[in-house]
C-alpha cells in the first residue's frame, strides 16, 4: 500500500505545479499597442527594434510571432502599466538632402541728415549783388553793387522737408543814378547794413548722390546800424554824409526764394550750397536822401553748415 501511495503523491504535486503554472500564464495580463489610428492591440511583446514592434497574440502567446512598424504606433501600455511612447525618426536619404542657403539680412542703412526728422541749426554766409528796387520809380534809376550776407538758421525737418528762420546781417552797397535834378543831387553811392530775416520752407529731393532742394518764403528787413552815402551834386560837387543816420527803423518786407545742394550728407551734419533771390516789396519812390533806407533786391550764392539737434 505504502509503495502505491508514494508514487500517487509525486503525481499530484506535478499536476498541480502544471495546474498552477497554467493559471498563472492565464492571470497575466497582456500588453497593448495603441495605434495611430486609435484603434489598440492586447499582445505579448516579444522584441523592439529600430523599426518595428515584434508581438505574439495576447491569446496565443506561444504562437507565431507578428511585426508591426513603429511607424504606425502611437504608444505601448505594458502589462505592468507603464506607457512608453514611440517615436521613429524618417529615414532621410542624404542625397535627398539638399543645403539650404543661409539667409543673410543686410544692416539697416544709417539714416541721413534729411531722412531724419527733429530740429537742426547751422551757420551762413553768402555773397552777390544788390539791385535797387526802383520798379514804378520815375525819378531814380538804379544799379548793381556788392551784398553780402552772414548768419545762423534754426529749422525743423521731417520727411526730406525742411521749414528754417534765419537770422543774417546783410551789407549791400548801392547806385543811384538820378536823371534830371533831385534836390540838386547828380548821383548816390551808398553803403547799408540790415538785419534779414527769412522764413523759408525747403523741399529736398535725392538724384543719384546729390540731394537737391527748392526753397520759397517771405522775409523782413531793418536796418542793423547807419552805413555811409557818398553824393554827388550837379555841380559835381561830391559830399559824404551818414546814411540814415536818423532813420525810425521801419521794416522792410519781401518774398525770397532759391535753389541748393547738399554736396555732403552725414547722420548729424550736412554741408551746402545755395543761391537765392531776395525781392522787396514796394519801390524807393519815398526815398529821401540820409533819412530813409534803400529798398535792395538782393541775389547771393551762400554756403553752410547745418547741425541736427535731435537724437
Amino acid at each position: 500500500m505504502r509503495s502505491l501511495l508514494k508514487p500517487a503523491l509525486v503525481f499530484s504535486l506535478i499536476l498541480g505545479v502544471c495546474i498552477f503554472a497554467t493559471a498563472q500564464v492565464k492571470l497575466k495580463k497582456p500588453d497593448v499597442i495603441q495605434k495611430i489610428d486609435k484603434t489598440s492591440l492586447e499582445v505579448v511583446i516579444d522584441e523592439i527594434n529600430k523599426t518595428d514592434i515584434l508581438y505574439r497574440k495576447a491569446n496565443d502567446p506561444k504562437g507565431p510571432l507578428y511585426a508591426m512598424p513603429k511607424k504606425e504606433v502611437r504608444k505601448i501600455i505594458w502589462n505592468n502599466g507603464d506607457v512608453e511612447d514611440i517615436t521613429l525618426a524618417p529615414v532621410v536619404s542624404q542625397q535627398s538632402v539638399q543645403p539650404v542657403p543661409a539667409k543673410t539680412e543686410k544692416a539697416p542703412a544709417s539714416l541721413l541728415f534729411w531722412d531724419k526728422t527733429g530740429l537742426f541749426a547751422g551757420l551762413r554766409v553768402g555773397a552777390g549783388v544788390g539791385i535797387t528796387a526802383t520798379s514804378n520809380t520815375t525819378s531814380l534809376s538804379s544799379g548793381s553793387r556788392f551784398a553780402y550776407n552772414v548768419g545762423a538758421t534754426l529749422g525743423f525737418r521731417a520727411k526730406a522737408i525742411g521749414v528754417q528762420v534765419d537770422a543774417l546781417y546783410t551789407g549791400a552797397s548801392y547806385t543811384l543814378r538820378v536823371p534830371g535834378t533831385m534836390q540838386g543831387v547828380k548821383s548816390i553811392n551808398g553803403q547799408q547794413n540790415n538785419l534779414v530775416i527769412p522764413v523759408m520752407a525747403t523741399f529736398y529731393t535725392k538724384i543719384s548722390k546729390t540731394r537737391l532742394g527748392i526753397s520759397a518764403g517771405g522775409f523782413a528787413s531793418m536796418q542793423a546800424g547807419p552805413g555811409s552815402t557818398k553824393i554827388t551834386s550837379s555841380e559835381n560837387k561830391i559830399s559824404n554824409v551818414k546814411n540814415c543816420s536818423t532813420c525810425t527803423g521801419e521794416a522792410i518786407f519781401g518774398i525770397v526764394g532759391g535753389l541748393s545742394a547738399t554736396v555732403v550728407e552725414r547722420a548729424n551734419h550736412s554741408i551746402f550750397i545755395d543761391a537765392r533771390y531776395y525781392h522787396s516789396l514796394g519801390d524807393n519812390t519815398g526815398y529821401k536822401i540820409a533819412e530813409t533806407g534803400v529798398k535792395l533786391n538782393v541775389g547771393a550764392i551762400g554756403a553752410g553748415v547745418l547741425f541736427n539737434l535731435s537724437r
